[in-house]
């Protein structure tokens, strides 16, 4: 029986407009036997994709992934903005 190590991974990157993202990720790594690594690389995967889209949820019920408004430009007139 041979002993393998396995990291699956998953990333989200959700733009936010004005060229502005926000990126989710997770990473889990688990010792399994060579004969489970396929059972054992997609649970990795699928527990990775679930704590990525928890995350994602937080941040919309906090409000965090509203559009912004767009920046208003500073006037070369009134630099600072009064």
């Amino acid at each position: 029986m041979k002993l393998i190590s396995i990291t699956r991974s998953f990333s989200y990157k959700h733009n936010l407009g004005n060229f502005s993202n926000v990126d989710f990720f997770a990473s889990q790594t688990a010792e399994c036997n060579e004969e489970d690594a396929e059972k054992i690389s997609e649970a990795l995967y699928e527990f990775c994709k679930k704590e990525c889209i928890k995350s994602l949820n937080a941040f919309k019920e906090n409000g965090l992934l509203e559009p912004q408004p767009p920046q208003t430009p500073v006037s070369q007139e009134d630099p600072e903005g009064w």
